[in-house]
C-alpha cells in the first residue's frame, strides 16, 4: 500500500488547520519568542548549554516556517505571505533583543564556546536540518506517532545562530555575523526544503481552499 494513502483527507484537514492555527501570529507568539530570545542569549553569554536547550525548547519559530512551507504546496499566495510575514517579523525580534541585550547585559562580553560554535559553518547543518524538518514535518501528519517539534527545536538550533548574529552585531564583528547567519540560513532553508518534500508526498497541493479556509477563520478569532 503506498505511503500516500494511509493518511486520509480528514486528517490532512486537521494537520491543515493545526499548522495555521499553531502559525497565527499573535501578541502571545510575540511574547514567548521574546522571552526564548533572551534565555538563549543569556545561554550564549553564560556558556551554558542547559539553559539553551530551555530557550529552544521555548521558541515558536518553527511554526510559521512549517506553514510557509505547506504554503508553497498548495501555492496559496495567502499563505505564503502570512507565514513570510510571521518568519521576517520574527527574525527581526530576534535579531534585534540579542543585540540590544548584549549591548546593555554584557557589554564587551567575551566569545564563548557556545558562541563560537553556532558561528562556525558547516554544509552538514543543512542536511541535519532537512532530516529533522522531514521527521517534524511527518509526525504532524501521522497523529500516531509523537510529536518532534521539540526533538526538532533541539536538533535544528534555529535561534542560538540567530542570537548569535544579533551579539555579533553587538560586538561589531562582521566574522561571527556572516558565518552565524549561515548556519540559521543553513537551518532554515533545510526546514522548508524538508516540508515541502513531506507535504507534496502526501499530497496536500489540493487543500488550498482548506488552507485559506482556515487562514480566515485564525483571523476571525484574533
Amino acid at each position: 500500500m503506498p505511503v500516500t494513502t494511509i493518511v486520509k483527507e480528514t486528517q490532512k484537514k486537521n494537520v491543515v488547520a493545526t499548522v495555521i492555527r499553531e502559525s497565527t501570529i499573535r501578541t502571545n507568539y510575540y511574547l514567548l519568542l521574546a522571552i526564548a530570545t533572551l534565555i538563549t542569549t543569556f545561554g550564549l553569554t553564560l556558556d551554558s548549554e542547559s539553559i539553551l536547550i530551555g530557550g529552544m525548547l521555548m521558541a515558536p519559530l518553527l511554526r510559521p516556517i512549517l506553514a510557509f512551507g505547506l504554503a508553497i504546496v498548495t501555492v496559496s499566495f495567502k499563505s505564503i505571505w502570512r507565514s513570510l510575514f510571521g518568519i521576517i517579523t520574527s527574525v527581526g525580534l530576534v535579531l534585534f533583543l540579542a543585540y540590544i541585550s548584549s549591548l546593555v547585559l554584557h557589554p564587551g562580553a567575551y566569545l564563548t564556546n557556545a558562541i563560537l560554535a553556532r558561528g562556525t559553518y558547516s554544509h552538514l547543518y543543512l542536511f541535519v536540518a532537512i532530516l529533522s524538518g522531514i521527521g517534524a514535518t511527518y509526525t504532524l501528519i501521522d497523529p500516531k506517532l509523537p510529536s518532534a517539534l521539540p526533538a526538532v527545536a533541539v536538533s535544528v538550533s534555529l535561534l542560538p545562530p540567530l542570537c548569535v548574529s544579533g551579539i555579533a552585531l553587538a560586538q561589531e564583528s562582521k566574522v561571527l555575523l556572516s558565518n552565524s547567519f549561515k548556519v540559521f540560513g543553513a537551518n532554515l532553508g533545510g526546514i522548508i526544503i524538508a516540508s515541502i518534500f513531506v507535504f507534496l508526498i502526501f499530497r496536500f497541493k489540493r487543500l488550498k481552499r482548506q488552507e485559506e479556509k482556515e487562514i480566515v477563520r485564525s483571523e476571525k478569532e484574533e
